[in-house]
């Protein structure tokens, strides 16, 4: 009789590790196939100012400012971290962040697939694939600032994953691994402190009940929650918005506009059409009975799943509390500054669609399984045409993403009335020099959106800029209005009364400035122009003494300090600070011109020569320094050996 082996009687793993390696590798193919367009995209809305030119980020004491300072507008320490990484990797090539957000979300895609796979939902790979390829999560991963949204979802899907494992077989490490890993989807961003709830309602519907164990198992995760929530609330409040006007509605204006939310992220997710990065900010009178339809109609569907709970109402049940779990933290509950463009984004349901995809996909699967082969024929090439279709369309609105001009041209094409889109092609016209077009579009900002300080002021400096200071003015005063205590606002419009020649009341100005903002160098020094100008050198000393004490590197407040000392006949001290201006410039036309006049007045026409020819050797056209260096070689030449 031939032996056999005991591993020759046993079914390899291979084949079947294999088979699983290649479904997630297609998942990740195609999601990077469907994002290609957003890897070669540039930066847009935000993504300079939080990241690409943030001193924070680019500091080499960034970690430190991060974690401990709390310098940014959120607490997402992990992500600005990992940001100040990335920085370190890419420096401000926009497409290195574009495919770090890419292969997160890639990642996502197929850890949500083992995540619904061990929650035994059938379809679940397709489920996931839907999900990688949804248009509505380009929001997410074409956005460099969003790798908030990413990042988080990695990890939550981690500590869901591992969680789970841990309830099948328990393990304290895998328990430990998945709160360590929660902790940092918090970290990341605050708007996951509901997953213990969805977690929660993952053990209900595995064995149809929460027992105590389940609820001691969480109860780490909801005090890190816990903890997270008011942490966030509190950056919300006073960093986010600050002193930004929000407008705060009633509590029975924020119950409709909630439950409006809750049916437009349910639309969007089945029907992801004339998606956009700005959605018309909905008028909603909380008085009208009318306008609560829409959460009484949510709270209605909720009765009638949990009725049937025991049937097909299960995984409607099981959806339903997931998606609004998720998406609880961003329908309006709590003042967010967001809210002064709209009510709802796309970016908002990163998480919270994917419940919504999987009720769709699972229930389609499941129904297609009971069916006939046709059925199921028919099921997978229908399979395949969604999958396609969401491709195309995901891709489609990638493009949207590769620069602020055609994301929000894109944004004014489905929403006209959306202002923060005028603003910001205005404020992009501005920097490219095209001061016309800028307030074109900072003007129809300002007509949409009134009360946007920012707006006001930029129209009013770009209104300056064109000559036209008078009509800045009113600008420059609704601007005032609106924030009284925002130091630049008083800055710019004193720039405007100087222009007017109104140096009393620009000085007035500037002084209320720095009354906001002691350490405002830029005031000092504009103020100390003023009071020069008016022959005030004693004073104007004192304020560009001021200016050089905060801000020494800054040559110009060097060169103004020696001016006014020179007038006073302080000129050693003037030298000094003529001195001083070069060592941080020494391309500076007029700080070698004013030099080499204290220079002559010192009889040192030797050295001050120099000074006048090196002046004009950086500026020919500079006519003083021509005339200085004539007068000081005449003197040289008269003056006895």
């Amino acid at each position: 009789m031939q032996s056999r082996t005991l591993s020759g009687n046993m079914p390899s793993m291979r084949p079947f590790r294999t088979r699983h390696l290649m479904l997630g590798a297609l998942i990740a193919v195609m999601t990077v196939v469907c994002y290609l367009p957003a890897i070669r995209a540039g930066a847009v809305w935000d993504d300079d100012k939080l990241v690409l030119d943030n001193d924070v980020v680019r500091s080499a004491n960034g970690l430190y400012r991060i974690w401990v300072a709390g310098e940014f507008p959120d607490y997402y320490p992990v992500t600005w971290s990992a940001f100040w990484l990335q920085w370190r990797i890419w420096g401000d090539w926009p497409g290195g962040y574009h495919a770090v957000n890419v292969l997160l979300h890639a990642g996502s895609a197929a850890l949500l697939w083992l995540v619904l796979r061990r929650l035994a939902l059938p379809g679940a790979w397709l489920a996931a694939m839907v999900w990688a390829v949804h248009p509505v999560n380009v929001a997410s991963v074409a956005w460099i600032s969003e790798l908030k949204n990413t990042l988080s979802m990695l990890l939550c899907l981690t500590a869901a994953l591992l969680y789970l494992r841990a309830e099948d077989k328990w393990r304290w490490q895998t328990y430990a691994a998945s709160v360590a890993a929660f902790a940092l989807a918090l970290l990341s961003k605050a708007s996951v402190v509901t997953v213990p709830v969805l977690l929660l309602a993952c053990a209900w519907w595995r064995r149809g009940r929460i027992t105590k164990n389940n609820l001691l198992r969480a109860a780490p995760l909801f005090a890190m929650a816990g903890i997270m929530g008011v942490v966030a609330v509190w950056f919300q409040t006073n960093k986010a918005i600050g002193a930004e006007s929000v407008p705060t509605e009633a509590a029975a204006t924020r119950l409709a506009i909630a439950g409006k939310a809750v049916w437009f992220y349910v639309y969007k997710a089945l029907v992801p059409l004339r998606l956009t990065m700005i959605y018309p900010r909905w008028e909603v009178d909380g008085g009208s009975p009318v306008a609560h339809l829409p959460w009484l109609a949510a709270v209605a569907a909720a009765v009638v799943f949990w009725a049937f709970r025991k049937s097909w109402g299960r995984g409607f049940l099981l959806a339903a509390g997931c998606f609004l779990a998720a998406i609880l933290p961003v329908l309006g509950v709590f003042p967010m500054y967001y809210h002064i463009f709209s009510y709802v984004a796309d970016h908002w349901q990163y998480i919270a669609i994917a419940p919504v995809i999987a009720l769709a996909v699972c229930g389609a699967a499941k129904l297609s399984e009971a069916g006939p082969a046709w059925v199921k024929r028919l099921a997978s090439v229908a399979a395949v045409v969604v999958v396609a279709l969401l491709g195309v369309l995901t891709w489609r609105q990638t493009l949207i993403y590769e620069s602020e001009e055609t994301l929000w041209h894109d944004t004014l094409e489905k929403n006209p009335d959306a202002w923060i889109a005028h603003y910001n092609l205005g404020t992009s016209a501005l920097f490219r020099g095209e001061r016309v077009k800028g307030v074109e579009h900072l003007r129809e900002s300002v007509r949409i959106w009134p009360d946007y300080y920012k707006a006001q002021s930029n129209l009013a400096v770009a209104l300056t800029d064109l000559g036209r200071p008078d009509q800045a003015l009113e600008h420059h005063d609704e601007a005032i209005r609106l924030q009284p205590r925002v130091p630049v606002s008083h800055y710019n419009k004193a720039s405007a009364l100087v222009r007017l020649g109104r140096l009393d009341e620009a000085l007035g100005c500037y002084r209320v400035a720095i009354a906001i903002t002691p350490n405002y160098a830029e005031a000092h020094n504009a103020a100390g122009t003023v009071l020069y100008n008016q022959g005030h050198f004693d004073d104007a000393a004192a304020y560009f003494l001021e200016a050089v004490r905060l801000a020494p590197d800054n040559a110009e407040h060097h060169l103004n300090l020696g001016n006014s000392r020179a007038k006073l006949k302080m000129f050693p001290e003037a030298e000094s600070s003529y001195q001083r201006a070069l060592a941080i410039r020494p391309d500076y036309p007029f700080a070698h011109n004013n030099l080499g006049q204290v220079l002559a007045t010192a009889g040192k026409f030797g050295e001050a020569i120099a000074h006048y020819e090196r002046a004009l050797q950086l500026n020919p056209d500079y006519q003083e320094a021509r005339r200085n260096l004539q007068a000081a070689t005449e003197a040289k030449r008269a003056a006895p050996n």
